[in-house]
């Protein structure tokens, strides 16, 4: 459990850090499409979050 609590904030935490906006950040939010990528990311990171979970409880019941 510890495990994925380490994995869930080390997704969390970066995209709650304060970057210096540069030119082409401003040009993806005044266009909306910061968000955009933002939750493609999000969800990519989901997926593999919850295959690889998937995947440990497979190999567990597999061992036993």
């Amino acid at each position: 459990m510890n495990k994925l609590r380490f994995a869930l904030a080390g997704m969390v935490l970066p995209f709650l850090a304060n970057a210096q906006e540069s030119g082409a950040d401003s040009i993806f939010r005044s266009h909306q499409k910061y968000y955009v990528v933002a939750a493609v990311l999000t969800l990519i990171f989901l997926g593999i979050a919850v295959f690889l979970l998937s995947v440990e409880k497979r190999l567990k019941q597999l061992e036993q």
